[in-house]
């Protein structure tokens, strides 16, 4: 177990004449605030601010804006408090997410993590050391979908309402009135932080707030540097044991007396450990604080450690710094009372016994009547078990009668809408054409017997291109020399120019043994020729004919609108029907 070095608590806990650095996170901005002290007065030296989208890029930003604050100061630092919104807790605990979020920032940017506190209670140290009274304040952060309401009384944080979702005016009036119910009269101060403040406090100027306060509010904004700079102060003051004194503000000196005087509080700070790394507090036994004299600057009480900062690193669950509410006086449901002496001694006997019973009957039965009246009570809950029920049914609608029920009949009408139009498009197929080409071939039959070819008959050159015989033909019987011979048309199975094959050129008979039937171009073939033309395609019709459905539909539907008399038509009622459809062109 490693050995932590406690310091007096009734000392300052850090030089007061080195940087600090305050990193404030709302759910969706961090802003890094680096400052020192002068002459016990916070001198805010640099703040940068940077938006991120999600937590994973919180550790990324809050690198960007620390820099950014360190470039402007020509300084480093490495101590910090960090600033939370109420987004970050639970139940008035700091979430998981939010403890680890904070681990990874200490670590990853190689930080010396002190100590969180809330926003609102930074905003009330602020507070207090600009007015130089105690405030009394309501307190209200905006952001996208996260609102956040405190009441500040007495220099603490006495409630907090937070609602999650969009944020609205409706919303943040509820929460406010949540926050009267609990606490009777409202503060005459209204102090908005967050997103788009100015904003809000427009919309809350055009609600109707009398019935909430007493006085009619005066509503403040507090900018991102603000909330900052209470962070800044917030941890000032942890590290002076009082709160600071605001900047050009002259000391006051004020007696107290001796009996009374005021010991700064202990705040749990520990010397040179970083406050993530602790596993456990020690408690040691300290010297009596030594005496302070009558006469000091500027009188402040004491700090209440909850109402300030709690440290970081013992708990990944840890309480949210805030005063808890004094417990509020339990009442009497029963008042107690006690009965007069009403049974006087008797001798033991069986009259007076009797006149005992009798007169402890009568006590019984009066008592019954006083408790039934003052202590009967009885709560009846009637919770109805709701069931959603379908039925499977079928009816008919009926035109020209009053229909009948018991028949599955409902009297209807029909009412019919039209509409017609046309509409032209641009064709976009594309079309290859021509003329085939023609010439003369002859038959070549090597065998003794005679064969016939059909027409259609498949002839094919060495380049691959095909012609078929016009008619059908007999080849007379041949030998090897010399073969049986038949000349016949032949045509190109395609177009195109490419079929124009001179005369004396050697052909294959498709389907047929080349050693014993073949052919040749007796001819030039001629007259092919091939050309690219624009048709219509299939789905140039299939465009054309969906969009002027559509819009006929519409048309027709507003015709049977207009002709319904005002009845209610609904969608599954209604049955399109195409009548007739035409082209100009096929």
């Amino acid at each position: 177990m490693p050995l932590f070095k406690l310091k007096n608590p009734f000392e300052k806990k850090q030089d007061t004449h080195e940087d600090y650095l305050a990193l404030t996170i709302t759910p969706t901005t961090v802003i890094a605030t680096i400052w020192n002290f002068s002459n016990d007065e916070v001198n805010v030296i640099a703040t940068a601010e940077r938006n991120f989208g999600s937590p994973e890029t919180i550790v990324h930003e809050a690198a960007v804006a620390i820099d950014k604050a360190a470039e402007k100061s020509s300084t480093d630092v490495n101590k910090v408090v960090f600033g939370l919104s109420s987004s970050w807790f639970e139940n008035g605990k700091i979430k998981d997410s939010a403890a680890q979020m904070l681990k990874n920032l200490t670590n990853d940017l190689e930080l010396e993590a002190q100590a969180f506190v809330t926003i609102a209670i930074a905003i009330n140290h602020l507070l207090k050391a600009e007015e130089s009274i105690t405030p009394q304040a309501l307190l209200i952060g905006n952001f996208n979908d996260f609102t956040e309401v405190h009441l500040v009384k007495n220099n603490e944080v006495i409630a907090t309402k937070t609602a999650s979702g969009e944020v609205t005016t409706h919303k943040i009036i509820k929460l406010v009135n949540d926050l009267k119910q609990e606490n009777d009269n409202l503060p005459a101060k209204i102090i908005i932080f967050g997103q788009d403040p100015q904003q809000v406090a427009q919309k809350l100027e055009g609600a109707k707030l009398e019935e909430l306060f007493v006085h009619p509010p005066r509503i403040d904004i507090f900018s991102n540097e603000l909330l900052a700079k209470s962070v800044a102060f917030a941890q000032a003051a942890d590290i002076l044991g009082r709160d600071p004194q605001l900047k050009n503000q002259k000391p006051q000196e004020i007696k107290k007396d001796s009996e009374t005087e005021a010991v700064p509080a202990i705040t749990g700070f520990i010397e040179g450990e970083d406050v993530l790394k602790m596993q456990e507090e020690a408690e040691i036994p300290l010297p009596p604080p030594p005496p302070e004299p009558k006469v000091e600057p500027v009188y402040q009480e004491p700090l209440d450690p909850h109402n300030y900062a709690v440290e970081i690193g013992q708990s990944d669950n840890l309480q949210m710094p805030q005063h808890r509410p004094a417990p509020k006086p339990s009442r009497k449901l029963i008042p107690s009372f006690s009965l007069p002496k009403l049974i006087p001694s008797f001798k033991f006997s069986l009259k007076k016994i009797a006149i005992a019973a009798g007169v402890i009957i009568l006590l019984a039965i009066v008592g019954t009547i006083v408790a039934g009246q003052t202590l009967t009570a009885a709560q009846v809950v009637i919770k109805a078990n709701a069931k959603t029920q379908s039925e499977q049914f079928s009816a008919k609608v009926v035109t020209g009668s009053s229909g009948d029920i018991e028949k599955g009949e409902i009297p209807g009408q029909i009412v019919v809408g039209s509409a017609q139009n046309s509409q032209k498009a641009v064709a976009t197929g594309s079309k290859k054409t021509g003329t085939n080409a023609k010439g003369q071939v002859t038959i070549q039959n090597w065998v003794k017997e005679e064969k016939t070819f059909p027409s259609g008959t498949e002839l094919i050159t060495k380049d691959g291109l095909k012609f078929t015989i016009d008619n059908e033909v007999k080849a007379a019987t041949g030998s090897a020399h010399p073969p049986g011979e038949v000349t016949v048309g032949a045509t190109a199975k395609d177009v195109g120019p490419a079929y124009n094959i001179s005369s004396g050129q050697d052909l294959s008979i498709v389907g047929f043994d080349e050693f014993y039937y073949s052919a040749k171009t007796n001819t030039t073939f001629t007259g092919g020729d091939q050309k690219q033309i624009t048709v219509v395609s299939k789905d140039d019709v299939a465009k054309l004919e969906k969009s002027l459905t559509d819009s006929l539909i519409e048309k027709a539907k507003q015709d049977l609108e207009s002709k319904s008399g005002g009845l209610k038509i609904y969608d599954e009622s209604k049955v399109v029907k195409v009548t007739k459809k035409e082209y100009d062109k096929k």
